[in-house]
């Protein structure tokens, strides 16, 4: 007798376990289905150099042909140091068959290390929205957990701009030196003259002297 009641036992609890397995099945295949109807995109990885900060976004993706409005709520699961949304996430709104972008600002200390990877996470949950399953359209409840990598890098020096002299200036200053060194070379002209001038005027008085004494 004790054996038969064993093996009852043992037949019941089989059952149990085969029950709850049926039933975590049946959950896995029906959250397969409704995930289709709503999807994250979200950046794979971004780089920054320390004290930097730039925005970037995650996509909310409601696109299948039998989708219906939703609306959603987001959340930041771990990086909140590092990562923020831009505008209010409590409640997203997402029309049937519309890709929503949703900001965030991302940020690295000024004090981080080169090389540091910082990771982040997002989580995305439905507020409302409607399924169509085999009854009608049905009520359900899901989320999306999205996350990425921020990796610190060497800030780039800035280039220096040349210091590239104005071409009117530089002509200008072109014109400037040629009326310079023509002044000078007409005031050596000019000097050149009136010193042969009073070379020719003083050769000409000795010779009108000897002239004179001769006669």
């Amino acid at each position: 007798m004790q054996y038969k009641q064993k093996m009852e036992i043992k037949k019941i609890k089989s059952k149990k376990v085969l029950n709850v397995s049926l039933v975590l099945t049946m959950f896995v295949i029906l959250s397969s289905f409704v995930s289709a109807n709503f999807g994250v995109g979200s950046p794979v990885s971004e780089n920054l150099y320390p004290g930097q900060t730039m925005e970037s976004a995650f996509t909310l993706q409601n696109t299948l042909d039998n989708a219906e409005e939703m609306v959603i709520k987001g959340s930041i699961l771990e990086g909140e140091g590092y990562i923020a949304f831009i505008n209010d996430v409590s409640n997203i709104n997402v029309p049937a068959g519309a890709v929503v972008s949703v900001p965030i600002r991302i940020s690295v200390p000024s004090n981080a290390d080169i090389g540091d990877v910082y990771e982040v996470k997002a989580f995305f949950e439905t507020v409302s929205g409607k399924s169509e399953g085999e009854g009608g359209m049905v009520e359900f409840k899901f989320n999306v957990q999205k996350s990425f990598s921020i990796n610190v890098i060497e800030n780039p020096a800035e280039p220096v701009a040349p210091v590239v002299e104005p071409a009117k200036e530089r002509a200008a200053a072109g014109t400037v030196w040629l009326w310079i060194i023509a002044a000078i070379v007409l005031i050596i002209i000019v000097w050149w003259i009136i010193a042969a001038s009073k070379k020719k005027k003083g050769g000409e008085g000795m010779q009108m002297q000897k002239q004179q004494k001769m006669k």
